[in-house]
């Protein structure tokens, strides 16, 4: 390693002085702080080094250095903070571009990766400062592994915690899912609300008002399911990503044609029907739009 640890202390401390990495200065503090003494030069140039490519987001540089950290000095290997970097650095939420790239299956194999070095931070300090974060991943993978008590228990964990708030919408998202597996609707949909209030990116939201209208409309609550389709159909229009935008679009208006037909909006209905057949691409989507529009076209003359 050619550059010493103090070239990196350097870089780290310009890094942090931008707008975009306010909200790292007091962890990375706290970090600083707690650097197990008699660290070599060697072993903290590379945790330095792995803690740049962490804030630059270039998150498989920062594992490799930080790893390498650990080989240099193996006293970091019981320091909890970079077992917490190491783990945030595995399960860095992906943006829908990287998870289309590499693939739903391999980004979740990647993210598992994480679950050692969070269960070693505990191991390590029960209390550790960044309780929320940690067992809120960890409730998201015990739940992706179906051990449901193990993860409820996480998430409520999680909530007690300072976590942000993005993460705490998310983590009810995820408890209104458990409850949808036990066919408990009313507490589903109170999650799912609850998580609405915290979540920023509109395709999340729209997904969950569809939810939510779906619920209701399987209780033939149809007035009710209609208002949050519609609520669903406003954040669709506000979705950057044109396939996304598509996607969602198409299923919020074809679910709220269902809703509007049953309760006799029979126009309305029609012309949700018709934009999605402007936006059909496939030949299922083109052909559930044909149903629809027959069911709907039957229970007109039928009136008549």
């Amino acid at each position: 390693m050619k550059k010493n640890a103090r070239t990196y202390i350097k870089q780290i401390e310009e890094l942090l002085k931008l707008e975009e990495y306010v909200e790292d200065r007091d962890f990375l503090q706290h970090v600083f702080e707690n650097l197990p003494s008699g660290a070599n030069e060697q072993g903290k140039a590379y945790f330095y080094k792995g803690v740049i490519f962490y804030l630059k987001g270039k998150n498989h540089k920062a594992i490799k250095n930080l790893k390498k950290a650990i080989k240099k000095y193996p006293a970091f290997d019981s320091f909890p903070d970079l077992h917490f970097i190491i783990g945030c650095a595995y399960s860095s939420p992906l943006g829908y571009q990287e998870i289309i790239k590499r693939g739903i299956a391999k980004v979740e194999k990647e993210t598992l990766k994480a679950l050692p070095h969070f269960e070693k931070v505990l191991k390590i300090d029960p209390n550790y400062h960044k309780l929320g974060e940690i067992y809120g991943y960890l409730g998201f993978v015990y739940n992706s592994q179906k051990k449901k008590n193990a993860a409820m228990e996480c998430f409520k964990k999680a909530l007690n915690a300072n976590i942000d708030l993005e993460e705490r919408g998310y983590i009810h998202e995820a408890i209104g899912d458990t409850f949808i597996e036990e066919n408990n609707i009313d507490e589903a949909k109170r999650q799912y609300l609850k998580a609405i209030k915290y979540l920023q990116d509109h395709i999340d939201i729209a997904i969950l008002y569809n939810e939510i209208g779906s619920m209701m409309g399987e209780k033939k609550l149809y007035s009710e399911a209609v208002k949050y389709f519609k609520k669903a159909l406003t954040f669709s229009n506000n979705v950057s990503l044109p396939r996304y935008k598509r996607e969602i679009e198409y299923n919020t208006r074809l679910l709220l044609g269902l809703s509007l037909k049953e309760i006799g909006e029979y126009k309305e209905a029609l012309f949700h029907y018709q934009k999605c057949k402007e936006l059909a691409k496939t030949r299922k989507e083109k052909k559930d739009v044909d149903i629809c529009l027959k069911a709907l076209q039957a229970r007109m003359q039928h009136k008549i």
